[in-house]
């Protein structure tokens, strides 16, 4: 298994990136976009089989994780009420995770490429990201403020990184 809290990382404006991998939201979000994605791809039964089976594959809580992708609401919220700030918060993510924004734009928030790539549209890290902006991620978590919660994500998520890592 690939721990992911000691994968060194960029530094941009002063901030640590890969610091932020383990914080509540980007664990949530990512979980959730991921289960999203899976739902679009191959339907809701089977992305619903899938995390059960991948949980029951790696002894991960599945009642946690079903705890934590029944608030997807809750989570997604943001993408209503402040969209620029959602669309920051996902190429964030995805930057930790070493996305391309053009799988970011595609895959999770049905963008073009061209848009998340034009200059001035505020989805540049190095456009967005401050101190302010990283303490305010704090203020958007919805189910993995509970650390029980959290821990099964992460565990959930280092295991699929993993193997994402040797497949693709």
């Amino acid at each position: 298994m690939i721990d992911m809290r000691k994968v060194s990382g960029p530094v941009i404006n002063g901030i640590d990136i890969n610091e932020y991998m383990r914080h509540p939201r980007v664990v949530e979000l990512r979980l959730v976009l991921l289960n999203e994605q899976i739902k679009r791809e191959y339907g809701e039964e089977f992305a619903q089989n899938f995390i059960r089976h991948w949980c029951d594959l790696f002894k991960v809580n599945y009642t946690l994780i079903r705890g934590i992708l029944n608030q997807t609401k809750q989570v997604l919220r943001l993408s209503l009420s402040d969209r620029t700030r959602f669309r920051q918060e996902v190429v964030f993510m995805g930057h930790i995770y070493k996305e391309s924004r053009m799988h970011i734009a595609k895959r999770f928030l049905n963008l073009s490429s061209r848009r998340l790539y034009r200059e001035n549209n505020g989805y540049g890290l190095e456009g967005f990201l401050t101190e302010d902006w990283c303490a305010d991620l704090t203020d958007h978590v919805a189910a993995c403020g509970i650390k029980p919660y959290k821990i099964e994500a992460e565990r959930f998520l280092d295991e699929f990184e993993a193997f994402r890592k040797i497949v693709f």
